[in-house]
């Protein structure tokens, strides 16, 4: 698998090279291909950085080295069924890349999409791929968004005692804790869970700050929701 490649023989030497080592590394950014250059997505990416890298060229997000990620919007897949199954050719599955995490991002943006989502889950199946589904651009940038933040948990998460600290950057579970807590709350959801931990950074700054006006910042969050989420906030735990 060739996931960072140049455009001649002495460039693939170098950048044989650079995989090599990129398999022990991570990066500040996402790192974008070029070529999704005017994506919608990448508008809605304000919770973490990414930057275009010109050597990135047969994945379309590069969040580390065990993780990347092929957008594909459904859309585009009628008109040009045979896009993803040539891009899959440059990234199939081998057990020498059997650590890295292949990620297969759906933009569901037609109607009557039963056939075609049939046919990608039978393709990530049958290669080793992880589909996701998302019904917008912001659901495709919060996706990668938590990407991104459970990479950076589970990096801190080999600091010895870090556990100790109710901070998001410093448990690898805590984070998907805080969904499960938030996702308790009837009618939020775990797009709405991810959104307002991106906004109060932990638990405990969304319980302190939470206000009809801050909940109002967060998009998707509409008066039932806040309302509700605020009942539970500042309800006493005990009843007498």
């Amino acid at each position: 698998q060739v996931i960072i490649r140049g455009q001649d023989a002495s460039d693939k030497i170098k950048d044989a090279a650079r995989y090599t080592n990129l398999r022990k590394q991570t990066f500040r950014s996402i790192q974008v291909n070029r070529a999704q250059n005017g994506n919608p997505l990448l508008q809605q990416l304000k919770q973490v950085t990414f930057e275009f890298n010109s050597k990135v060229k047969d994945v379309d997000y590069l969040l580390n080295s065990h993780c990347v990620v092929l957008f594909l919007s459904l859309k585009y897949h009628k008109l040009h069924p045979e896009y993803i199954y040539n891009k899959l050719k440059k990234v199939t599955y081998s057990p020498n890349t059997k650590q890295i995490s292949r990620v297969l991002m759906v933009l569901v943006d037609i109607e009557n999409t039963a056939d075609s989502i049939r046919e990608l889950n039978k393709l990530c199946l049958l290669n080793e791929l992880n589909l996701i589904l998302a019904w917008s651009f912001q659901q495709c940038a919060d996706y990668l968004t938590y990407l991104k933040q459970c990479e950076l948990n589970i990096g801190n998460s080999l600091i010895k005692g870090s556990n100790k600290s109710d901070d998001i950057t410093n448990d690898a579970n805590y984070y998907q804790r805080v969904i499960d807590v938030l996702t308790s709350v009837k009618s939020i959801n775990k797009t709405d869970s991810i959104k307002l931990i991106s906004k109060f950074g932990n638990f405990k700054n969304l319980c302190e700050h939470s206000t009809e006006q801050t909940l109002n910042e967060v998009q998707g969050m509409g008066q039932t929701k806040i309302d509700q989420l605020l009942q539970v906030i500042n309800d006493p735990f005990i009843y007498k």
